[in-house]
């Protein structure tokens, strides 16, 4: 939908397509493969390298995986814990025992992104991402789903961030991930934050998280 900004400018606003599925459940389903319609609309980078798109210049510095939540503490900032808390207790799939997924052949991605809003009007932005990994067989799957953004924890949309101009931000960015991992499997993050096609008419950039370091 395009708007009229008060400065006279135009802007482009974009509606998420929320999933029909509660998040929160403990989810066992299997994964799809993914057959991009336009192979040669994807553009595949590498962690520190900067792209941009629309609004934004992104830069992906560091990546981790994990089975336990209590390694969150870790990234974020001390006024987010109590928000963190609160979000880690409603999500059935960790365990309120040991703060591990429950299936522990899941994992958690834990990606810092280092974003610049280049556009010239402060904005509430949604951020849409899913994580994808290649596997030995070639194939492309879709097993990631964003949880929430570190500095979207108090906002009750855990995806959504107030973006001002010029303004630099540091954010932690965590997905809960289907399958068994494997060192051996590539796996990549969405870069489009406002593409709000299904997966397999993705255009945009695949970040390959190339330097992901195992938690235990």
């Amino acid at each position: 939908m395009i708007m009229t900004e008060p400065n006279g400018e135009l802007s482009t606003a974009y509606h998420e397509e929320k999933p029909s599925v509660d998040l929160n459940e403990s989810r066992n389903v299997e994964k799809g493969t993914v057959n991009f319609k336009n192979k040669n609309a994807i553009t595949y980078i590498k962690m520190n390298e900067t792209f941009s798109k629309g609004n934004y210049e992104c830069t992906v510095t560091e990546a981790y995986k994990t089975i336990s939540s209590d390694f969150f503490y870790t990234l974020v900032d001390e006024q987010y814990y109590e928000a963190l808390e609160k979000e880690i207790f409603k999500r059935r799939y960790i365990s309120k025992d040991t703060g591990k997924l429950i299936n522990e052949k899941n994992s958690f991605f834990c990606v810092k992104i280092h974003l610049k809003y280049t556009g010239s009007q402060p904005t509430n932005m949604t951020f849409y991402t899913t994580g994808y990994s290649k596997q030995t067989d070639n194939l492309m799957y879709d097993p990631g789903l964003l949880i929430f953004i570190d500095k979207a924890l108090a906002n009750e949309e855990k995806d959504v961030l107030y973006l001002e101009p010029g303004k630099e931000y540091d954010l932690w960015f965590f997905y809960h991930v289907l399958g068994t991992y494997s060192s051996e499997n590539t796996y990549y993050i969405q870069g489009d934050f406002q593409n709000y096609n299904d997966h397999k008419s993705y255009t945009g950039y695949l970040i390959e998280l190339n330097d992901l370091t195992e938690i235990d």
